[in-house]
């Protein structure tokens, strides 16, 4: 299966999506089910992050919805495993922008420059680390990453521009983090979409999902957590 649905009415899907599917292939099965003329896609989730993820019924609840995310009142919480003992919370802000030399996808851009003007974006990212862990001389912290922006990889490269990059990314890590990450054998990153909420039409929505069986097996394998 691609895809759970948590919960629906009459004008939006909430989907708990499976890792290694891309977002546009939920949305169009959704529509193709339920006789949906247009993709009602919203927001997306990289292909292999799993979790929460809202799909419009309708058009209307389609631009109501995206202006919600666009003008930040869109709770979006995220949780991830990363290399490194973290500091217990914080928050950073950052600019991020294509890569033009493409050896990235995406990259931390502190200034403007001719390659990438009018192709910065900000970024906003607070944590809290809700446990580390010790494995193998190796420290990991399980953290609560909210996001106040929804930039293309930014909790990937957020984390990465901290020296503590997530387990399991192929694409932003350090030497000693990809050895400890295929040492683990996650196949994708540690990275799941566990919390969303917004107020639509008067009425408040607050959605959580557990972490998924082979996220669960990464932090049996570490575990138990040890003292802050």
């Amino acid at each position: 299966m691609k895809y759970s649905i948590k919960y629906e009415n009459n004008d939006f899907y909430m989907v708990d999506k499976h890792p290694n599917v891309e977002s546009f292939e939920i949305a169009d099965e959704i529509n193709n089910k339920n006789n949906i003329e247009r993709n009602g896609l919203i927001h997306r989730l990289d292909k292999d992050t799993s979790g929460l993820m809202v799909i419009a019924k309708n058009n209307s609840a389609l631009i109501t919805i995206q202006k919600l995310f666009k003008d930040r009142k869109v709770n979006k919480s995220y949780l991830g495993l990363v290399w490194g003992k973290l500091e217990n919370s914080g928050q950073v802000e950052l600019n991020i922008s294509r890569d033009p030399k493409r050896k990235k996808p995406m990259k931390i851009t502190q200034y403007s420059t001719q390659l990438n003007r009018g192709d910065l974006r900000s970024s906003k990212t607070s944590w809290r680390v809700k446990h580390y862990y010790q494995y193998k001389n190796n420290y990991f912290s399980l953290v609560k990453f909210s996001i106040f922006s929804g930039r293309t990889h930014q909790i990937r490269l957020t984390a990465n521009y901290l020296h503590h990059p997530i387990i399991g990314d192929k694409i932003y890590f350090f030497k000693d983090s990809k050895r400890m990450s295929d040492g683990l054998k996650l196949e994708r990153q540690f990275l799941h979409s566990y919390k969303i909420g917004f107020k639509y039409k008067n009425k408040l929505f607050n959605f959580q999902s557990d972490l998924p069986a082979d996220l669960k097996i990464i932090i049996d394998k570490i575990g138990p957590a040890i003292e802050k």
